[in-house]
């Protein structure tokens, strides 16, 4: 929604995920309707629509989800005529890591990812949370080549540089992921971490 609102292009976006045949489901797909998305949904009818619960106390929020039908998006979604139009005719790709915890996440994300490098198209990603760089790390290591934008917070960050051995504060473990080897030479990786009300680190090839 936030890329649509920046483009000020109707349609110049989309969204790829899974949902079940429900009322939640289209719910989903009003939303990005609204917001001038245009979804590009696989479509279950084994499980329902995933739900998330949110908890707020004053400056703090948890969040406890119930994947259901967002576990089920199939890599024959990505792979079909309609979807690959819609990859094709993209310029810039974002993926958050969650994605990477689906049986077909994997191969549907370094499906599209390798598109990217090999037509000169902008990959980016996003860590997002620190039990994915935990449990998900081989998966999240086999996208960062062709990764033009990684993305990510002060804890994810500092687990980042902790899992390979990096000495030296988010800074510097910034400047060693922006300097990772990339399939694609055509642009230099950029490295931004939040840190929440403190200055945002960027780091650009090393």
């Amino acid at each position: 929604r936030i890329a649509q609102w920046m483009s000020q292009s109707p349609g110049a976006t989309a969204y790829i995920g899974s949902i079940g045949k429900d009322e939640f489901g289209s719910t989903l797909k009003k939303a990005c309707e609204g917001a001038g998305v245009k979804p590009y949904y696989y479509e279950t009818d084994e499980k329902p629509t995933g739900v998330c619960a949110v908890v707020i106390v004053d400056k703090e929020r948890s969040l406890c989800t119930k994947l259901e039908a967002a576990n089920e998006y199939k890599h024959t979604h990505t792979v079909s005529e309609e979807i690959q139009q819609v990859i094709n005719k993209a310029q810039i790709y974002y993926s958050a890591s969650f994605f990477l915890t689906l049986p077909d996440g994997p191969e549907s994300a370094l499906a599209v990812a390798k598109h990217a490098a090999e037509n000169d198209k902008i990959y980016c990603m996003n860590l997002s949370a620190e039990f994915l760089i935990d449990y998900f790390g081989e998966q999240i290591s086999k996208l960062l080549p062709y990764s033009d934008f990684v993305f990510g917070n002060e804890s994810e960050a500092a687990l980042f540089g902790k899992k390979r051995g990096w000495e030296g504060d988010l800074t510097e473990i910034a400047l060693k992921l922006s300097a990772l080897p990339k399939e694609s030479g055509s642009r230099p990786r950029v490295v931004v971490f939040s840190q929440g009300a403190e200055a945002t680190i960027v780091a650009v090839n090393g």
